[in-house]
């Protein structure tokens, strides 16, 4: 069986503003939950028709006439997610799903409306997002590394299974290589992640995704053979290092955790809609797109803070063609001078505070900020590329 080549789980937690079709496009274990044809992103694109839709890793808005202008939101940035009644001159007074969201050590803020003149669709949409959400929340096993954390059962001394999960294979005697000594433990193979504890102390641990592992190899230690896992940057980079005896035996474990691997990272389940379901919610999980915005059109923990009673007031002052003075200064709607970004900021956030991580790239000579998992600095250049040709 063919190597599948990584691809980087960013979906659920990054902001991206006007982004490419390519990212648009759903990877391999989305799946679009819900959609709406008619939603206005009233912070940064005051009268602008667009879809929302909402998938298992994100929520993806894209202009209908526009589709250059676009926002994909990863669940895991969502910090809090409210209704709030809105009054705009172009709109009037509209009930809008409110989100604060953090990534990168940066808040933005967005608003969405439903233009659907049917009563009741705005707080449909606020409900699904906040079922979404809180499912997204409730699996993070599914989808994050975890060390030391409560994996296993006390009373019974069994591995905590996730909703679908299925152990294909415990192996006894795998010694984890990450002191001096190495630590005796057990080893759990599943359909869905890689788990191995001390066996004198349980909560000695560690709980690895197949979603999140880089390479699986075998090579020479100090401690000879060893079965070596590398898990991705947005894991923390970790390079683990498992000993089993005999070399027969480590062998085959090589192979039945590669064959695993493979076969979950073809189609990853991230867990979202197994949660959905055992909380009782009916619906057909539609599959994923090849191109962005063909979808199926039917005409620490994040804290989730949903308060459709005690719903707050926003109000913004527009001009006479509908935009706010903030919108017109980003230039989201124009073509010169645009930053999409900064329609977005919080009220208390600002360019400058921004922190940046720099790194020093021999290439070119220069430092340059740490670019984002997924991108190298030649594709950066590409871009650049393309876009200097398409405007000649």
């Amino acid at each position: 069986m063919q190597r599948q080549r990584f691809e980087s789980l960013w979906q659920d937690r990054d902001i991206r503003f006007d982004a490419q079709s390519s990212e648009l496009s759903f990877r391999s274990g989305e799946k679009l939950i819900e959609q709406w044809p008619k939603v206005e992103d009233t912070k940064g694109n005051t009268g602008e028709i667009g879809r929302l839709a909402v998938t298992n890793l994100r929520l993806i808005w894209q202009s209908l006439q526009k589709p250059r202008i676009n926002l994909s939101i990863g669940l895991s940035c969502i910090s809090t997610l409210t209704s709030r009644m809105i009054h705009t001159k172009l709109r009037g007074k509209n009930e809008s799903l409110y989100m604060m969201t953090k990534v990168n050590g940066t808040r933005y803020e967005f608003i969405f409306i439903s233009l659907e003149p049917i009563p009741g669709v705005s707080k449909d949409i606020i409900d699904m997002v906040s079922r979404i959400c809180k499912a997204y929340v409730q699996t993070k096993l599914f989808r994050d590394l975890r060390l030391r954390s409560a994996i296993m059962s006390i009373d019974q001394k069994q591995l905590k299974m996730l909703p679908s999960e299925q152990i294909y294979n415990v192996i006894n005697g795998v010694w984890n290589l990450s002191s001096d000594q190495g630590n005796l433990g057990t080893m759990y193979l599943t359909n869905i992640r890689i788990v191995w504890h001390a066996n004198i102390n349980e909560l000695f641990n560690i709980s690895l995704p197949y979603i999140q592992i880089r390479n699986v190899k075998v090579r020479d230690s100090k401690f000879g053979l060893a079965l070596v896992i590398e898990s991705s940057e947005l894991s923390g980079g970790y390079v683990l290092g498992f000993r089993v005896d005999p070399v027969d035996k480590l062998n085959s474990v090589y192979e039945e955790l590669n064959n695993l691997y493979m076969v979950h990272v073809a189609n990853p389940d991230f867990g979202v809609h197994q949660s959905l379901t055992m909380a009782g919610m009916d619906f057909t999980v539609n599959s994923s797109t090849n191109n962005a915005g063909e979808f199926d059109d039917p005409n620490s923990m994040m804290f989730m803070n949903r308060s459709t009673e005690n719903a707050g007031n926003y109000n913004e002052l527009f001009d006479e063609n509908g935009d706010n003075e903030e919108t017109r200064k980003s230039g989201h709607n124009s073509i010169s001078g645009y930053d999409p970004v900064l329609a977005y900021l919080a009220e208390d956030e600002s360019s400058e505070k921004r922190t940046h991580q720099w790194t020093y790239d021999p290439n070119i000579g220069l430092s340059i900020e740490n670019i984002k998992d997924g991108f190298t600095i030649e594709s950066l250049w590409e871009v650049v590329e393309n876009v200097n040709s398409s405007s000649k």
